[in-house]
């Protein structure tokens, strides 16, 4: 390179390292530039990301923390549930063999007896359910009826009343839509919802006197002032199940899908769907009216037929698919659990009677047994408490 081409280059380099000081760069341009945008992308939006992102964080932390509590509460029903046998067998020797065959005797009585309340509540819920689903599909045909209901349906407020919709090849299609967002919103107001929501309160409150009764049973056979260890019952405060007089054992002991069961499920409308046949466009029908009497005759066909021969097979379908099929299946479940919860403690009591000598002469080996219980429903307390 000559000298004047060289000359040429260091004028350039000079330039260029002038236009950079006078921009701010120096020559830690990459982290100045870095430190400048990125001080001006802190704006309200990235501000409103952040703390999304935090709350994101957050939740995601106490869900999992929800489901571990969750199934430590299903590991502690199962310990407790150990720890409530070997205690009836280490409390046997409280009981002498005419007291003991009594007890078993009452006992039995009263479980056949709750055995026939269970299958007589499963038929009775699933026929309220059945019942509800017809009701509240009447109640919508009823609402129907009405000419001022008819008005309020077909003219939403916010929207243009239907007359005043451009009468073109998709008039028919904004009839159907309003009739669709009718049934909708109905099946999603609170009248509807208390319905279910009854049924499913009636049967919470079936399971806990139930559990109760069964729980009673199964402490018949414990004497509180043995030396068999104890058990403590852990209760999160965000249970409903555990209020009230059911706080105890029936509670600590419930399968993990009953607090859902309080909760409802999202028990009434599921995502809603409902699809209609779009009825033809019928301007040639009406091609002797004039425009506006031509929309009112459309309107009150679409309207009627809706009525008549749509509206109450939609609203049963779709409540007999979403919250009927939800609550036969809690109504089978809680039949399920109750009658487990009976044959558990009929076999115990049967191997009470069966196996006195052999279970008093193992006293000694069952109480370690019982405390080795003990101390993992301890530790079972404890994360418990930690997580929740």
């Amino acid at each position: 390179m000559d000298n004047s081409k060289q000359a040429q280059v260091s004028v350039h380099r000079q330039a260029m390292a002038s236009n950079r000081k006078e921009i701010g760069l120096g020559e830690s341009c990459g982290t100045s530039l870095k430190q400048k945008v990125g001080s001006k992308k802190k704006n309200d939006s990235t501000e409103q990301f952040i703390k999304f992102q935090e709350a994101l964080q957050s939740n995601i932390g106490k869900a999992e923390n929800v489901r571990i509590v969750q199934h430590l509460s299903f590991l502690h029903g199962v310990l407790i549930s150990i720890s409530k046998v070997l205690r009836a067998r280490l409390d046997l020797n409280k009981m002498d063999e005419g007291k003991q065959a009594a007890l078993a005797k009452r006992q039995q009585e009263i479980l056949e007896k709750i055995t026939e309340e269970i299958e007589e509540i499963n038929e009775k819920m699933k026929m309220k359910v059945g019942e509800s689903i017809k009701k509240t599909a009447q109640t919508c045909y009823n609402y129907m009826l009405s000419d001022e209901n008819k008005e309020l349906i077909l003219n939403p407020i916010g929207e243009d009343p239907i007359l005043e919709v451009p009468y073109d090849m998709f008039f028919t299609n904004e009839i159907t839509s309003r009739l669709e967002r009718f049934v909708e919103g109905f099946l999603k107001s609170k009248e509807v919802s208390t319905k279910f929501t009854e049924i499913k309160d009636e049967l919470v409150a079936f399971y806990k006197a139930k559990c109760l009764e069964i729980c009673g049973m199964e402490n018949d056979w414990v004497d509180e002032a043995s030396d068999a260890p104890q058990n403590e019952i852990y209760v999160s405060e965000d249970d409903e199940l555990s209020t009230g007089a059911f706080v105890g054992v029936a509670v600590a002991t419930s399968p993990i899908w009953i607090p859902l069961l309080v909760a409802g499920l999202g028990l009434v409308i599921g995502a809603f769907g409902i699809s209609l046949a779009l009825s033809p466009f019928t301007i040639p029908l009406t091609l002797f009216l004039g425009r506006t009497e031509r929309k009112k005759k459309i309107v009150e066909e679409e309207y009627n037929d809706f009525r008549e021969h749509k509206v109450r097979n939609l609203v049963r379908n779709h409540l007999t698919r979403n919250t009927g099929a939800v609550l036969e299946k809690l109504i089978d479940k809680v039949t399920l659990i109750l009658k487990r919860r009976i044959e558990a403690l009929d076999e115990s009591t049967k191997q009470l009677l069966n196996s006195r000598k052999e279970i008093l002469a193992k006293r000694n080996a069952i109480l370690v047994y019982a405390r080795k219980i003990k101390t993992m429903e301890e530790k079972c307390l404890i994360l418990q408490r930690k997580l929740n």
